[in-house]
């Protein structure tokens, strides 16, 4: 009877291993200034349980109004501070059952909003972010540069996140070294921001330094370095497994 049972034990007890996320798709829209709302388009392809992250960037404070993403749509921020420069706004949410398909975006009254939107598949559900927070640092002039960040779980996805200031018409030469699907959004005015995304799978867990965007133009920035954790997690106190097609805390 022992010997029968041993087998289910160990199954039952048998950690999962980490499974790589997927990047689904991207999108990069140019908000108008003025009054009100407007609807913007989501990357395609989306599915129930698929986190989006959405990076804006904005010449004035988005906390001031506040201006940004409109309130009801259930994001969570990430980060959204005072008196940045650029003012800025990075947040997340899991899609339900019907994915969305637009983001409102309140308008700031005199500035464009640059807004880039990345989906991802096979994030955790109970905890996204492989390490608490981000890492940040911003300077008064050049390229922007997410700091190193030191991810915990194997196959964990480091996003490079920066945003710049008063250049609005900006060319993307390229990404962090390394790093995929960079992309680039600005207000297309002389006096805007732009905002820029990319990532690289952190294979073995451990330190991992992004490195310099290399955009066309110089001048004050900030910049983040954000770990997504994979769905089936193991390195970090917890661990999450996928079950028709969902996570569950493993005990």
């Amino acid at each position: 009877m022992i010997k029968r049972l041993l087998p289910v034990a160990l199954l039952l007890f048998a950690l999962p291993t980490s499974a790589a996320i997927t990047f689904v798709n991207q999108a990069e829209v140019r908000v108008l200034a003025g009054t009100g709302t407007q609807a913007c388009t989501l990357p395609a392809s989306m599915l129930e349980d698929d986190l989006l992250l959405v990076a804006l960037a904005n010449d004035f404070d988005l906390t001031v109004t506040p201006d940004g993403i409109a309130s009801g749509q259930s994001y969570i921020n990430v980060d959204k501070p005072s008196a940045a420069n650029p003012g800025l706004e990075i947040a997340y949410k899991f899609m339900g059952a019907t994915p969305d398909t637009v983001l409102t975006i309140e308008k700031h009254g005199t500035s464009r909003t640059a807004c880039v939107t990345n989906a991802w598949r096979g994030v955790c559900l109970i905890n996204p972010f492989d390490v608490v927070g981000f890492t940040s640092a911003s300077s008064g002039n050049g390229d922007p540069d997410s700091p190193s960040i030191t991810t915990l779980t194997d196959t964990a996805v480091v996003l490079s996140v920066g945003m710049q200031d008063d250049d609005g018409t900006v060319v993307l030469n390229a990404g962090p070294s390394g790093y995929s699907n960079a992309i680039n959004g600005d207000t297309d005015d002389s006096v805007g921001a732009n905002v820029s995304v990319a990532w690289v799978e952190k294979t073995t867990k451990g330190a991992e330094d992004p490195g310099t965007w290399d955009l066309d133009t110089a001048d004050a920035w900030r910049a983040y370095s954000i770990a997504l954790c994979p769905a089936d997690k193991t390195g970090a106190g917890e661990c999450c497994e996928v079950i028709a097609g969902r996570t569950r805390r493993m005990f």
